[in-house]
């Protein structure tokens, strides 16, 4: 592990300073590094599927709230049922039916899916009514919820029955990659909230970087 209370980026003349913060890291044995899984899409048609535990109204201090100024909510929990999912996960990936994996943490959903998006070029329709989700009605909770033991991932064309083979019922299909470059979410009763294009998304994460 290391622990650091001081990190600075530099480049030129320009210096970014992250806030003292603890850091906590964990390193692990790969057995096959050719068989690890970057998180950005690499395949138009390729389905999307969110692996792991229901998404819960757990928002107290997430990024959502954080930003809209509220300080209530309900605490994320973690559930270490989601572990047996790990496992299947790790073993989907091992047999190469996972072309992409990015864990759901700060920002929740939303910001996962622009991530895999935008870092790919490849688009990406996705449909709330699919989601696990326990809770209000709430499409603004369900995308930016930070409920621990969520990764979304792809699945390489025609070996999705196998992938759920694997899975059972930690997987649960989303959405899928596709041509256009836009992120497109539709809500719980199908109507699209969300149309973005992927350089526009890709503009927003970078501009948050100037704050600091």
């Amino acid at each position: 592990g290391k622990d650091s209370m001081k990190n600075d980026y530099v480049h030129g003349n320009i210096k970014i300073s992250i806030l003292p913060t603890l850091l906590i890291s964990v390193v692990s044995r790969i057995p096959d590094v050719r068989r690890s899984v970057s998180m950005e899409l690499k395949e138009k048609g390729e389905w999307i599927y969110i692996v792991g535990l229901p998404t819960k109204d757990e928002m107290a201090g997430s990024e959502y709230f954080e930003e809209l100024g509220i300080r209530d909510g309900k605490v994320p929990k973690v559930d270490f049922k989601v572990v047996e999912a790990y496992r299947k996960l790790r073993d989907a990936i091992y047999q190469g039916l996972v072309t992409a994996a990015h864990d759901v943490s700060d920002g929740g959903l939303a910001t996962a899916l622009s991530e895999m998006a935008f870092s790919g070029g490849i688009g990406m329709e996705v449909d709330l009514r699919e989601l696990p989700y326990k809770g209000v009605e709430r499409e603004d909770f369900a995308l930016f919820s930070e409920s621990p033991g969520r990764i979304v991932v792809s699945v390489k064309k025609g070996r999705e029955k196998e992938f759920k083979e694997v899975l059972g019922g930690f997987a649960k299909r989303i959405g899928v990659a596709v041509e256009r470059k836009v992120l497109v979410i539709r809500d719980f009763s199908g109507r699209v909230i969300v149309e973005e294009g992927l350089e526009d998304l890709k503009k927003a994460w970078r501009e948050t970087l100037k704050e600091l």
